[in-house]
């Protein structure tokens, strides 16, 4: 009987998780529930431990999403940058308060992505409630980002292991980069 048709049937069944690794027995390796990770860890520490990576994490330990915020965060995200979008096709002059309201809203947004999301990955994060944070990713997130951070939140629930990914430094790069053209956009107008 070959040996490794048998293994690979085996992995194919296996949930995500810390296994013993199949080339050497001293260390276990993460099943993503496809493919082995490049993740490994003791086997002798990881015996008679329970414990995993997100149990002191309360955001991650009990993450749970809810939708309607994830809708409602959105809706609200729109509803503020159209606002801000028809003031200025309305009237000109209303150009620098919209620029204003803008920069505000990306000022916001930089502290969100840099302060507040990394904090739902450590043990004290500045906002615990599930329903306020998918409001907030979607808010300052969209559609796209807000998705990702959601998931970013629900796989390391599920894998119960920080994966927060760099979608929120994006997110704080691109932010930046419209705040500064906000700004300059306005002191030409002034100018």
């Amino acid at each position: 009987m070959d040996n490794t048709a048998t293994i690979g049937a085996q992995e194919q069944q296996m949930l995500a998780g810390w296994y013993a690794d199949p080339q050497d027995s001293s260390i276990e390796r993460w099943w993503d529930g496809q493919q082995w990770g490049q993740e490994t860890r003791s086997a002798a520490l990881a015996e008679g431990s329970q414990h995993s990576e997100i149990d002191a994490l309360p955001v991650l330990k009990g993450w749970k999403e809810h939708s309607g915020f994830d809708i409602f965060g959105l809706a609200v995200s729109v509803a503020i940058v159209s606002i801000i979008n028809n003031i200025i096709d309305i009237d000109e002059s209303y150009v620098i308060p919209a620029a204003v309201a803008l920069s505000v809203y990306l000022t916001i947004g930089i502290v969100y992505v840099f302060a507040f999301y990394p904090s739902y990955f450590k043990e004290k994060p500045l906002i615990r409630s599930n329903k306020a944070i998918c409001f907030l990713n979607y808010f300052f997130g969209g559609l796209i980002l807000g998705f990702l951070w959601n998931h970013n939140l629900k796989r390391s629930h599920e894998e119960r292991r920080v994966l927060k990914g760099v979608s929120y430094i994006v997110a704080g790069v691109l932010f930046s980069i419209s705040l500064a053209c906000s700004v300059v956009l306005a002191c030409f107008i002034l100018i």
